[in-house]
């Protein structure tokens, strides 16, 4: 594991109000504390390295692990968000390629959510890293990947219990792009993974092979009253 004075941390929280304070956003002379352990970071906006946070000389814990801690982070992060963007009324998208032609989509979470939940479980059996729900009984859960993809088993409960699922890969130089979005690798159970332009075409298919039965049926219907 990389020690925490090797991270390069993009993001701290504010330890007055509390919010999240970026590096590109950052002012000198604000208290700021680690995201994971709550440790007092400082910043570093040097000629020569990348602009970053880290721990206080001798700061950080065993949960502030390369690994741990981007994980951890970037699970904060998400829910703090929605929750901004759901309180200002402002969009933040789930992203991802239709899983036909690979065409962009993108699904506003606070306009389809109501909440989301760190660590909750939304099947007996797994445990989503954020759980989205809808009063309207729709749930979404979103898989953190920084080493691992889901196991499969619990990818099938989700799909048994009716619960769509997003796996996004997560680093630490695209942490950022939290703010604005969540870009998803792959999308599972949810109808809207294909595009509009897609849906149609297969509808047409679909219609055609409808017609295309339709029609052996009554052939062989004629070709047996003939007889």
């Amino acid at each position: 594991m990389m020690p925490t004075s090797e991270v390069l941390y993009p993001v701290v929280r504010d330890a007055g109000d509390g919010r999240l304070v970026w590096i590109s956003e950052w002012e000198r002379g604000t208290e700021i504390v680690c995201l994971t352990c709550a440790a007092p970071m400082v910043g570093r906006k040097g000629e020569i390295r990348v602009h970053h946070f880290a721990h206080a000389s001798g700061g950080g814990s065993g949960n502030c692990t390369k690994e741990t801690a981007l994980h951890k982070q970037a699970k904060l992060i998400v829910v703090e968000t929605f929750r901004a963007a759901k309180n200002s009324g402002t969009r933040w998208s789930l992203r991802f390629r239709c899983q036909w032609c690979a065409a962009q989509m993108a699904v506003d979470l606070p306009q389809r959510f109501d909440s989301a939940t760190i660590e909750k479980s939304l099947v007996e059996g797994t445990r989503a890293d954020v759980a989205f729900e809808a009063v309207t009984g729709l749930k979404l859960a979103l898989e953190i990947i920084v080493t691992h993809r889901p196991e499969e088993r619990s990818l099938r409960l989700y799909a048994e219990a009716d619960v769509l699922v997003a796996e996004a890969t997560i680093r630490w130089d695209s942490l950022e792009n939290l703010k604005s979005c969540v870009n998803a690798d792959r999308v599972h159970g949810w109808s809207r993974a294909t595009c509009p332009g897609c849906a149609r075409r297969a509808e047409i298919t679909r219609a055609a092979e409808a017609a295309r039965v339709a029609e052996a049926v009554r052939a062989a219907e004629a070709a047996r009253v003939a007889e």
